[in-house]
């Protein structure tokens, strides 16, 4: 019984760390994406994505 629960125990845990994985690796992955876009274009280009919708 106790090795049921420490199992269900390891599976949310195992879960909880892959969404932060993933949640990091998209924070990454778009800092590196605007970083290669001047600060002064990217605010450009926001704003006329913004002004489509």
């Amino acid at each position: 019984m106790a090795d049921e629960t420490q199992e269900k125990d390891n599976f949310w845990l195992i879960i909880g760390l892959l969404i932060a994985a993933v949640v990091v690796g998209v924070i990454l992955f778009k800092k590196t994406e605007t970083s290669s876009v001047p600060y002064q274009a990217w605010e450009e280009v926001r704003k006329e994505e913004a002004s489509k919708k």
